[in-house]
């Protein structure tokens, strides 16, 4: 019925959901970064923890969120990483979860896809790089092919291994922000100090795992050895990264 009342319109629905959907599975075959280039799958982990009400405000200050300010602690970091080993690189492209829950959808159940885009990397002003997240984030959520990303799912994993597992090796990081426990938690009466997760880099260089916990953002940080084969120096780069984008709230 839509198609007789709105030919027009509704051809270009669908030619706009035809292109998104191209877009979500168009395949990458090679790394954005010249640097975080080969991969091992062998792991190191780190961690490092960022106070979640100052990463918070530092969202605020450039009129976005505290994933904002996540990513662009992270970005900030990838930036300096590159630049310890001489080289710049614009942007890097990244695979993470995205929060696609509207006011009015029921409270229970899970409201999250996962997309991959590219973000500013070599934009020095955090408040500008947190601003050019924002929109990249918010333009995704308004891809028309996000109501069928579960089916394009579906389809890649009856894909051979060798296609989907050559989509991800060019991925150049992993970044995901879970919403932790607000409060202390306690096992057996003895308080839980730090909550970090470790998520896997699924053929990707770095997979970085912000979960906040008790006032704290603790930073699980996985990294393929292959691609970063300094991760004690990966990591204090994206300790500056926060420092960075922290500094940028202000007092």
């Amino acid at each position: 019925m839509q198609l007789v009342r709105h030919p027009v319109r509704t051809a270009t629905s669908v030619a706009e959901t035809a292109a998104s959907l191209a877009r979500f599975v168009r395949p990458v075959s090679t790394t954005m970064s010249p640097v975080m280039t080969e991969r091992r799958l062998q792991w190191s982990f780190g961690i490092l923890d960022v106070p979640f009400a100052d990463l918070k405000a530092a969202g605020r200050a450039a009129d976005g969120s505290l994933n904002d300010a996540f990513l662009a602690g992270v970005t900030g970091g990838l930036r300096r990483y590159h630049e310890l080993h001489e080289s710049v690189v614009p942007a890097l492209r990244v695979t993470m979860p995205i929060n696609t829950r509207k006011p009015d959808d029921p409270v229970g159940g899970n409201r999250i896809t996962i997309v991959r885009f590219e973000v500013p990397v070599a934009v020095t002003d955090p408040h500008a790089r947190m601003r050019m997240i924002g929109r990249t984030c918010a333009a995704m959520r308004e891809e028309p092919a996000l109501p069928y990303s579960e089916a394009v799912a579906g389809v890649l994993n009856l894909l051979p291994t060798s296609v989907t597992g050559g989509m991800l090796k060019h991925v150049d990081f992993l970044a995901s922000n879970v919403p932790g426990f607000p409060t202390s938690v306690y096992i057996g009466g003895a308080r839980i100090e730090s909550f970090y997760a470790f998520g896997p880099t699924l053929g990707a260089s770095t997979n970085v795992t912000l979960m906040s916990y008790d006032g704290t953002c603790n930073v699980g940080v996985t990294t393929d050895q292959g691609a970063v084969p300094d991760p004690d120096a990966f990591v204090r780069c994206l300790a500056e990264g926060f420092e960075e984008v922290l500094d940028a709230a202000g007092p």
